[in-house]
């Protein structure tokens, strides 16, 4: 081993790394990002309503056994738990939606949501939707714009560090998300603010997924 001379060890480096991305051609390219803990917009507490969507499924019977206890969700997961419904429901074990109207919504809702994630998994909805490809990029997915007035400076709760400034406070905030195959997802969510002090940029969330 000692041996071996540079030209060689390249060689061998660079057939390891030829036999390792061979497989990913073949490759599902599922969202592993993320449903984020933030709450969007809706009526949800600290998180995206979306969570609600998915236990109003759950707590109604419709996606079997499934544990919603332990957050964040990726997209493809949550994907799964719709993918169960949708197939009881197609199965009417025992007329599961027509005693639900309820969860019309909901469920149209989620499909719209998760059509690509359905897509790839195989499940026909009305939705238009393909799998994607071997690359995905969804530059901007979510966004929020705010404003504030205040007669004095104080913390928010929960908030991820924000504060609110004397007199006039305004910003935005949205997330974005990319996926290559089945293997690296990444996610961003930056922020901008401005008051009377300054006016700053920040990255809220940012990380990156590495899976086998």
């Amino acid at each position: 081993m000692l041996g071996r001379s540079p030209a060689r060890w390249s060689l061998t480096t660079l057939l390891v790394v030829v036999s390792a991305l061979v497989p990913l051609h073949a490759a599902l390219a599922f969202d592993r990002t993320n449903i984020p803990l933030k709450n969007w917009g809706g009526f949800s507490e600290y998180r995206d309503a979306t969570y609600d969507d998915l236990e109003r499924l759950v707590t109604a019977g419709l996606a079997d056994r499934t544990l919603l206890n332990t957050k964040p969700l990726n997209r493809i997961e949550a994907a799964r738990v719709v993918a169960r419904a949708i197939e009881r429901i197609r199965r009417d074990e025992p007329d599961d939606l027509n005693l639900r109207r309820d969860l019309e919504p909901v469920l149209d809702r989620l499909i719209e949501e998760f059509k690509v994630e359905l897509a790839s998994l195989g499940v026909q909805i009305p939705a238009e939707a393909s799998p994607p490809g071997a690359f995905s990029f969804t530059p901007l997915d979510r966004a929020q714009a705010f404003s504030a007035l205040a007669n004095h400076s104080f913390s928010l709760v929960n908030e991820q560090g924000a504060s609110v400034k004397r007199t006039f406070n305004m910003g935005l905030t949205f997330e974005s998300r990319a996926q290559l195959w089945d293997y690296l997802p990444f996610y961003t969510q930056p922020e901008l603010l401005a008051n009377e002090d300054y006016t700053a940029a920040r990255l809220i969330t940012g990380y990156a997924k590495l899976t086998f």
